[in-house]
């Protein structure tokens, strides 16, 4: 993203333009090996 677009604000922006949520969503992964947190899934408008 150029500089310009970077920031809280922006993606407050771009939140909104997104709708009220998504309405279906799907979990692919969810673990936490080594200590470390990971989340993969798919979310649909």
């Amino acid at each position: 993203m150029p500089p310009r677009v970077l920031g809280r604000a922006a993606f407050q922006v771009l939140a909104g333009l997104t709708g009220a949520g998504p309405q279906s969503a799907k979990e692919l992964y969810r673990g936490a090996p080594y200590g470390v947190g990971y989340f993969v899934g798919v979310w649909l408008p």
